[in-house]
């Protein structure tokens, strides 16, 4: 009999991507006879047919996806095979079985960011924030942010390099562009990295020039990074005595609910993310 098993899946998550650490150990914890596994993609035009094979592969559970992946798995699925909560985002993060086998989407990252800000913001009145990134896991960000924010009168904004006009009107978001959201950088009292800008090969490099940070008014600053941690933006916007948090805490927590989504073991979110919080 084969051996169930869960799949990060994305451009290298073999390369030191955290989900395998955390799911492996719960898995041991509870004594469940499932590994999660690493699927590196490196070639774009080889993900279709990677998905395929997992698709029809009963023993894949589902798992994460990671990046580059996320927007072109929602493409993959189609509308229709992406949760309901998810649909608007257009990017998927987790992918788990329905009750008929099939492969369905999901997206855990806005959910978990939304939490990991507020507990920095904790009650304090923001006026404007700056959502940097608007990659699969910065569309997730912005959109649970928006739709907690603007109601209580906050102006979101975000920026990219690519034109996201479309996607950012679809959730009531100003977007400005890359090169010119610099220069408004000073003008906000929040700002969020969901760029690359600070990890991998830019770990030695902030989205923001430290002359920039210096000479803004931001209260906050979230940077949904984790390795390292922190990142050189949290470390300038520290010396500022600007509050900061960086993204383990996100990690952890769009962990524990994918898990959860994947591998139906009535584990409860606590007993989950107690177990993840062990590991290294």
């Amino acid at each position: 009999m084969s051996k169930k098993y869960a799949a990060i899946i994305g451009l290298n998550p073999s390369e030191g991507a955290r989900s395998p650490k955390l799911w492996n150990q719960v898995y041991r914890e509870i004594n469940a006879d499932i590994e999660m596994i690493c699927v590196d993609i490196k070639d774009p035009s080889l993900f279709n047919k990677s998905l395929n094979k997992l698709k029809d592969d009963k023993d894949f559970l589902g798992g994460c996806i990671a990046f580059p992946y996320k927007e072109k798995t929602a493409e993959y699925l189609g509308f229709a095979n992406i949760d309901k909560v998810s649909r608007p985002i257009g990017s998927v993060n987790c992918l788990y079985r329905s009750k008929n086998g099939d492969l369905i989407g999901a997206n855990t990252d806005g959910d978990a960011a939304l939490s990991s800000f507020l507990s920095l913001t904790s009650n304090n009145q923001l006026q404007k924030i700056l959502i940097a990134g608007l990659g699969g896991a910065g569309k997730a960000v912005a959109t649970y942010i928006s739709q907690e924010f603007i109601p209580k009168g906050t102006k979101v904004i975000s920026t990219s390099r690519s034109n996201q006009k479309s996607f950012c009107q679809s959730i009531d978001v100003d977007w400005i562009s890359w090169n010119t959201s610099k220069s408004f950088i000073s003008d906000f009292d929040a700002f969020i990295n969901c760029t690359t800008i600070g990890t991998g090969e830019q770990k030695n490099i902030s989205p923001i020039d430290n002359k920039v940070v210096m000479n803004s008014k931001l209260r906050f600053v979230f940077d949904i990074i984790y390795d390292p941690s922190p990142t050189l933006l949290l470390k300038q916007s520290s010396a500022q005595n600007i509050n900061t948090k960086g993204g383990l805490e996100m990690n952890l927590l769009q962990a524990v609910k994918a898990f959860n989504l994947v591998n139906k073991l009535k584990t409860n979110n606590d007993d989950v993310l107690k177990i993840m919080k062990t590991v290294n």
